[in-house]
């Protein structure tokens, strides 16, 4: 019966993982022809393969677009070595720095699920010393919680897909986008990952409603029935 709560565990953990880097990175979207946008050092004539994704961003094939020193030191060609999943740079310090508006309300969404996420997966591995019924139980709730705090951000993400059509702004470089649809852009591996984690999410916070009657005998919890039919009767 163990057997089946650290599964459950490993699970959890995965979707700790894999949603801390598909919400991360920034492969949700590719355009592999894009300017370099003044807003970012770009000159706003020379091209470069773009990624961009609900929290970040990153600018590969970069060679003498920058329109400044400043902004050659600010974007470096270290981004250009790094793998399509890994390279992320931070839109900035606020909210308000990501350039769609949905994608910020995705970001919080987001965020707020992978916290929730990573308590379950606290919550399980002390399950496994202690109060593990009573753990377990609250946990699926929580659990239920991220999941729909990720299928929000998600919907939102493919929904602030209708602001990245070509304009001057960064990220604004898909022709034919629209909501849940990136037009001539790629849809990278991120999105690929986090529409994965939000399936697995799924199947994992269901079996969490089961985990905690595997420990019910050893814990000696009485199932209701059972208690209603051996009360002594008068």
């Amino acid at each position: 019966m163990p057997c089946v709560h650290a599964a459950h565990t490993v699970l959890v953990g995965a979707i700790v993982v894999f949603g801390w880097v598909s919400m991360g990175t920034s492969n949700w979207i590719e355009q592999k022809n894009a300017t370099i946008p003044v807003a970012i050092g770009g000159n706003g004539v020379s091209t470069g393969r773009i990624q961009c994704g609900i929290m970040s961003y990153c600018v590969h094939d970069i060679e003498n677009w920058y329109s400044t020193e400043s902004a050659k030191n600010a974007v470096t060609q270290t981004d250009a070595k790094l793998g399509s999943l890994l390279c992320a740079r931070r839109y900035g310090d606020h909210f308000s720095d990501i350039p769609f508006v949905f994608w910020r309300y995705a970001t919080g969404f987001a965020l707020v699920g992978l916290v929730l996420w990573t308590i379950v997966l606290i919550g399980d591995v002390l399950a496994f010393c202690c109060w593990r019924h009573r753990i377990l139980r609250s946990m699926r709730n929580v659990a239920t919680l991220g999941t729909l705090c990720f299928a929000v951000a998600l919907g939102l993400g493919a929904y602030g897909f209708s602001d990245a059509t070509p304009d001057s702004g960064l990220c604004q470089m898909c022709p034919d986008a629209k909501a849940f649809k990136a037009g001539t852009c790629d849809v990278g591996l991120s999105l690929i990952l986090a529409t994965t984690m939000l399936l697995l999410s799924v199947g994992v916070a269901a079996l969490g409603y089961y985990v905690p009657h595997v420990y019910m005998g050893k814990n000696k919890v009485t199932p209701i029935h059972t208690a209603l039919h051996d009360m002594p009767k008068y």
